[in-house]
């Protein structure tokens, strides 16, 4: 966010140079960064009231002769997102070098000048220099919420505080890394089906416009009457050839309008009850936000987390707006003196009894962090499974599909045919 506000201001603010500048604070350690001022006495004066000595400064020599496309684009660049692979790499890199005796600012260093991206190149560099001024690392963190969210602050918070920041950055890449390795999973078995219904549509639309005009033509000239289904195709097809240019746009239209809608305030809860019931997929989502849920409470309830803030966080993490009222009312339960196990046996059209059962006997036991932690392993390896037979799986139900598509247009077709074969 700091380097977002320095890019506006300047960008407002066009007449005053921006200066990149090498200082040494009262620890003696010596970091570079940029900041705006009229000139070099302002920018040393500034620094001097934070506590700093300027070593060298120069202006932005791009500052003053980039051109305004230029500047907008580099203004633009600063609002790009961070990958989940980006932060895996990240966190699990920051773990082994803390966990090697690296000092945090070095280890910070070190990943900064390897982060390919630029955008969370910047953002490194930024904690980094509020860690340099003395400022906890999650704290440092925290300004950067849309990138690190709630969890991931308050799980270096617990571990700045146990004094086990290594062990905590490990369990923070384990995490990212389920979440990475799932996405690619769900990915690679959605991409056979989606490639072959793209194909499938292309084929479909060029048939329609060059293919049916010739055959429409011909089974006209048979002088029988049409079928339905044959009437319906010649009619799309017409639609196809007058107005392609509107159906394309309305296309496009349509599935944007579609995802704003799913993304929506209104649109994702409906959605989120929707794809629960989807067969196949439904039981895959519980699957996947149950072992979402259990294994971020585990590790918040672990470091020593209160659960209703661990239920806070959870429900910032979790996708489905279900699963978030769920949490929601859990955390309200809890605060009337009730369990989480009677709570989930309640709901188990989205907790599976299982998870019930287990975090019963973690609450009569005193080890609900560890049994919630073995419900995630547990639905994890699960959701493993099913991801690699997915394509199996669908690979029938997508042939079904294009042998009705197929069977449908044939007959169509060759209906007519038959018919005035039949007249003769």
């Amino acid at each position: 966010m700091q380097k977002i506000i320095l890019r506006v201001v300047y960008y407002v603010h066009i007449h005053m140079p921006l200066y990149s500048y090498t200082a040494i604070n009262r620890a003696g350690k010596e970091f570079s960064s940029e900041k705006i001022a009229k000139d070099k006495e302002e920018l040393r004066n500034s620094l001097k009231e934070e506590g700093l000595l300027v070593v060298d400064a120069s202006e932005d020599v791009g500052t003053g002769t980039k051109d305004a496309w230029t500047r907008v684009t580099i203004w633009l660049e600063s609002f790009r997102g961070v990958s989940l692979f980006e932060r895996l790499v990240f966190t699990k890199n920051l773990s082994v070098m803390i966990h090697a005796g690296l000092p945090l600012t070095r280890a910070l260093s070190a990943i900064g000048e390897e982060t390919k991206s630029e955008n969370f190149r910047n953002v490194i560099t930024r904690v980094m220099e509020d860690v340099v001024k003395g400022k906890p690392f999650s704290e440092a963190l925290s300004q950067y919420n849309k990138i690190f969210g709630d969890f991931f602050v308050s799980m270096v918070q617990a571990g700045e505080a146990s004094g086990k920041l290594d062990r905590i950055m490990l369990l923070l890449a384990r995490q990212i890394k389920k979440d990475y390795d799932l996405r690619a999973r769900v990915r690679g078995a959605m991409l056979y089906p989606a490639i072959i219904l793209s194909i499938l549509f292309i084929i479909g639309v060029l048939m329609m416009i060059y293919v049916v005009p010739t055959l429409a033509q011909s089974l006209t000239d048979l002088n029988v009457e049409l079928p339905l289904s044959t009437r319906l195709i010649i009619g799309l097809s017409n639609v196809f050839v007058e107005y392609a240019l509107f159906v394309f746009i309305g296309i496009a239209l349509f599935v944007f309008l579609s995802i704003r809608f799913i993304h929506s305030a209104f649109g994702k809860p409906l959605w989120d009850r929707f794809a629960l019931h989807i067969p196949l997929f439904g039981n895959l989502i519980r699957k996947m936000n149950v072992a979402r849920i259990t294994r971020v409470l585990s590790y918040l309830l672990a470091s020593g987390t209160p659960i209703i803030r661990a239920l806070e966080i959870a429900r910032d993490v979790v996708g489905s707006a279900r699963y978030k009222v769920s949490l929601e009312e859990l955390s309200k339960e809890i605060t009337q003196g009730k369990t989480m196990g009677s709570f989930f046996h309640a709901h188990s059209d989205l907790y599976d009894p299982l998870v019930a059962e287990m975090v019963s006997a973690g609450e009569e036991t005193g080890k609900t962090s560890e049994l919630l932690l073995d419900i995630a392993i547990f639905f994890e390896q699960d959701i493993t499974e099913t991801t690699k037979n997915l394509s199996s799986i669908i690979e029938p139900f997508l042939m079904v599909f294009i042998g009705g598509a197929v069977g449908f247009f044939a007959i169509s077709v060759m209906q007519p045919i038959y018919s005035s074969l039949g007249s003769i």
